[in-house]
This record gives structure tokens, C-alpha cells and sequence, in this order.
């Protein structure tokens, strides 16, 4: 059986996916921020981002040294087509549960 992300390592996904080409660490934590009302930290953001990229879900590159970073360079993240089919799984899942219980439905609230 594959390793399936975690919930949060599914936000992460969401979060890079969502930022395209601009996906790097700040990117990453403000946007996870974004889309879950919740504080995210950076230990928290590298390690899920490092299980990401051991289990095959995202893949990294360098940026080009900058200035402003003190000559260091940007880790940049993009999904890979397994990390996109687990989170069309988890979006499959997600619709599967709201359809089996409709009165938890928040739309609207």
C-alpha cells in the first residue's frame, strides 16, 4: 500500500500547488496559514515539507542566491503527479464524507 499524506501534509500540497512558481518556504507557511485559520511555524512547515519530498509528493530546487538573503538561495517546491493524485484523492474523500453527511454541511455558516 503507498504512503498517503497526512492531513496537514495535504494543506502543504494544497498551499504549493495554489502558489505555482512562487512556492518556497514563507510562501509556503503563509499561504498553509491562509488556508487554515491556524498559525503554522516553520519547524512544523520543514518537516512536514521534507516528508513530502521523501514520499515522492513534491520536489525541490534551488533559486539563485540573493542579496537580501545574504548570498543564500531559495529552496523552491513544486508537486509531483503523485502528490497531485493524492490530493485529488483527498478531494474525493473530502466529497464522499459531505455527501454521507449532509447536516454537517458549513456552506453558508
Amino acid at each position: 500500500m503507498a504512503t498517503l499524506p497526512t492531513f496537514n501534509e495535504y494543506m502543504f500540497l494544497a498551499s504549493i500547488l495554489a502558489l505555482e512558481e512562487e512556492a518556497y518556504g514563507v510562501s509556503i507557511r503563509d499561504k498553509a496559514a491562509q488556508l487554515s485559520g491556524t498559525k503554522v511555524t516553520y519547524g512544523c512547515l520543514y518537516s512536514h515539507l521534507d516528508q513530502l519530498h521523501r514520499k515522492g509528493f513534491v520536489v525541490k530546487r534551488m533559486g539563485k542566491p540573493t542579496l537580501e538573503r545574504g548570498g543564500r538561495s531559495k529552496i523552491f517546491y513544486s508537486v509531483t503527479p503523485a502528490g497531485l493524485k493524492a490530493l485529488k484523492a483527498f478531494a474525493s474523500v473530502q466529497k464522499s464524507i459531505r455527501a454521507a453527511l449532509p447536516h454537517l454541511a458549513l456552506d453558508g455558516q
